[in-house]
């Protein structure tokens, strides 16, 4: 062997020899893929949002005030978690507010219009998305509210 290539052997045997107890860290770390199929244990995934859905209302008189307006028609928008939006017409004037459930059972949707009108609903829900309830208008207006199909 060279004198040169026996330096080079032994200088690369000492350094071997001193990084056997010691590990080597990188200073900037770069994310390592894994596939799927070879990772273990359980995948936790996020759970999908919650679709808002429409549900009609529908609004019957029940005074004289509210007989010369008839029946209305209003949508909640339920965003499934007890709140949602609600929205409806009356005397030509659109309204919008929200409804949320107050309680197992029961729950309050309140809407008002540009025009000054607004109207205030208790509900009782009586089966998944069914109920039904009382509004009152500002003007006077009552109705019985019924809603789901």
């Amino acid at each position: 062997m060279k004198p040169k290539s026996l330096v080079a052997s032994v200088a690369a045997a000492c350094a071997a020899a001193s990084l056997g107890g010691c590990y080597v860290v990188p200073v900037e770390p770069h994310p390592v893929y894994v596939p799927a199929h070879a990772r273990s244990g359980p995948v936790i995934t996020a759970a999908p949002a919650p679709v808002p859905a429409p549900i009609q209302v529908r609004l019957y008189p029940v005074n004289e005030m509210a007989s010369k307006t008839g029946p209305l028609s209003a949508v909640v928008i339920d965003n499934a978690n007890g709140h949602g939006t609600f929205q409806l017409h009356y005397a030509g004037e659109f309204m919008t507010g929200e409804a949320t459930r107050l309680r197992v059972g029961q729950g309050v949707a309140n809407a008002a219009g540009s025009g000054g009108t607004f109207v205030k609903c208790i509900y009782t829900v009586t089966a998944n998305n069914r109920g039904v309830g009382n509004c009152n208008f500002s003007n006077g207006a009552h109705y019985q509210l019924h809603f789901g199909s």
